[in-house]
């Protein structure tokens, strides 16, 4: 079940969690049910990796709190777009994703506030949105060891 311990600011997006939460219930018990049926692209860490070493045009967000950000992240080259938003803050920053081609990448501490980000924008912009599967964590034990795991 998906939980959501970080503080939203608006209540479309706490609707949209708990709704997230009754479909990953069900998608729980019909296993023939696509997760990513919403258009979002599950990425790995070693995919996302071969993207920014290739210099792909992309749009990294990271969607976790201040502290985790201060903590650690993914060092994204410099053609890449490296975006902090916290989740709570993601439906007053729509416009920062309209009207742009770049693959958009999300990514949190595990992968699970990600999701329910990326499905949320998925309902709202029409663009390519990828969520990095595992987030930071899995970033850490597959690519980048450096990066700090908390």
């Amino acid at each position: 079940m998906i939980r959501c311990h970080y503080p939203l600011k608006t209540q479309s997006l706490y609707q949209f969690v708990g709704n997230a939460e009754k479909q990953a219930t069900q998608m729980a018990k019909d296993s023939t049910q696509n997760p990513l049926s919403t258009g979002v692209v599950s990425i790995s860490p070693r995919e996302l990796k071969q993207k920014l070493d290739s210099g792909e045009s992309l749009i990294l967000l990271d969607v976790r709190e201040p502290h985790e950000r201060a903590f650690c992240s993914i060092s994204a080259p410099a053609p890449i777009l490296d975006l902090h938003i916290p989740m709570g803050a993601v439906p007053s920053r729509l416009d920062d994703f309209q009207n742009r081609d770049e693959m958009l990448v999300i990514y949190c501490h595990h992968g699970v506030r990600s999701m329910v980000v990326a499905e949320w924008l998925a309902k709202r912009v029409q663009r390519s949105i990828g969520n990095l599967d595992g987030g930071i964590d899995a970033w850490s034990r597959q690519v980048d060891p450096q990066v700090p795991r908390y």
